[in-house]
């Protein structure tokens, strides 16, 4: 019973971040320009998370070598794997998304797009994308709880940009000035800039 209702959950949210990802202006546009910066080198790009596939789509529409997946939710793994189907370039696998990257790979771009997977996990973020970068790699976090710039403002390694996506709204885009209301008065966690991180090396 307990495990029907998280599944019930799991599904609403998974059609809510679909619905709002793909639909709202304020969310489409900085994800959208988000899934372009990680992929200005090209080449090999690692996205932790599928979720409801909104970044994996815009991704996906950029000039890039492969494009490796890693999703651990069983329910977000079968939406994964029927997307997957004709795109040759992707690299589908369920597991942890610090841990079970592939060994020794390094990528040109890794995308996160995570709620809140605890203080272990933002302590970890840094030694594993300094571990699967090479020089150039850019890093984009779409999503500000796990994101601790200071991590990356203070290591010698990295350099820390903050890119204004300039997006404009029409007056009927009533839900998205709310958001912009929100990311101005920085209510909750909503970012209104793209946070660019490039490893040095």
């Amino acid at each position: 019973m307990k495990k029907h209702i998280v599944n019930i959950i799991i599904f609403i949210y998974y059609n809510l971040i679909k619905i709002i990802h793909g639909h709202l202006k304020i969310l489409n546009t900085l994800h959208k320009e988000s899934c372009r910066v990680v992929c200005e080198n090209g080449g090999n790009i690692l996205e932790l998370g599928f979720g409801a596939g909104v970044d994996s789509n815009f991704i996906q529409t950029h000039k890039i070598k492969s494009h490796t997946i890693i999703e651990i939710e069983d329910f977000f793994f079968e939406k994964l794997w029927p997307w997957a189907i004709g795109k040759p370039n992707v690299v589908v696998i369920q597991g942890d998304g610090l841990m079970d990257i592939p060994k020794d790979k390094k990528y040109d771009g890794i995308f996160l797009d995570f709620w809140d997977e605890g203080e272990e996990f933002t302590q970890n973020l840094l030694n594993t994308i300094k571990k699967h970068s090479k020089v150039g790699t850019i890093f984009v976090c779409a999503t500000m709880p796990i994101f601790d710039k200071d991590l990356f403002i203070n290591d010698p390694e990295f350099t820390y940009e903050e890119i204004d996506p300039n997006i404009k709204l029409k007056w009927y885009h009533l839900l998205s000035h709310f958001i912009r209301l929100i990311q101005r008065n920085q209510i909750l966690a909503y970012s209104n800039k793209i946070r660019k991180v490039t490893y040095k090396g």
